[in-house]
């Protein structure tokens, strides 16, 4: 039996114990062994396994199968001797030995053997760097030297700005040199008016060919005392 109290009513915190049904009675009787599928299919008794029968409508083997065939017999192996290889008798394509480092280039041009380095030969035209330190006294350096003058006064304002007493003239040179111009009138333009939308007094015709081609429903009813009848 389960707790008669509903699960919303509980706290979140507390667990609901569950409680199973348990089947405590047994039986005394054994199980019994037949069933409805041993009663229906009995288990058939053991023999040797039966040849298959072969029904004589299946093809079977006439003979052996002739290896002549019309391939073979239109197109006939030629006997023909089996042309030898050709294998040459030493594969050293090089002569015999060492490798000759002696070639014709080398031959030809051999390196001048100097013992001691000598000196570059330099020509006269090209920029060279002398070995005596270089002079601090330049162009520049020369034509122009410092001078020892005064600094200039600074005419800097001050930083505090302050008001002044009297109020400011506001006729400028602007306002004094452009005077302001009236702007001429709007000229009115009675067609360029957006008219109101005027709602119209006659009601809408409601009958329409969609009204009197499709009626509501009910209106047509069966009568009884119609005398045209449809056959």
């Amino acid at each position: 039996m389960r707790n008669a109290i509903p699960k919303s009513c509980l706290c979140k915190n507390t667990k609901v114990p569950a409680y199973d049904m348990k089947n405590s009675y047994r039986s005394d009787e054994c199980f019994a062994k037949e069933t409805v599928y041993s009663c229906s299919f009995v288990r058939p008794l053991p023999e040797p396994r039966k040849k298959p029968i072969v029904h004589k409508d299946h093809i079977t083997m006439a003979g052996e199968i002739q290896t002549e065939t019309e391939q073979q017999l239109s197109y006939k192996v030629k006997c023909v001797p089996v042309v030898k290889k050709i294998i040459p008798k030493n594969h050293n394509l090089g002569s015999k030995g060492h490798m000759i480092f002696k070639t014709t280039m080398r031959d030809d041009y051999n390196l001048p053997c100097f013992r001691e380095r000598e000196q570059q030969i330099i020509p006269k035209e090209n920029l060279c760097i002398y070995s005596c330190p270089m002079e601090s006294k330049t162009t520049t350096g020369c034509s122009y030297t410092p001078i020892c003058a005064n600094p200039v006064e600074n005419y800097k304002p001050d930083e505090n700005y302050t008001s002044p007493e009297g109020t400011m003239d506001l006729n400028t040179i602007q306002r004094t040199s452009y005077r302001q111009v009236d702007l001429p009138k709007k000229e009115e333009t009675p067609w360029a008016i957006k008219l109101e939308y005027c709602k119209p007094k006659t009601e809408l015709n409601a009958t329409t060919v969609y009204n009197n081609s499709y009626k509501k429903p009910g209106y047509y009813v069966n009568m009884e005392d119609c005398n045209y009848q449809i056959d």
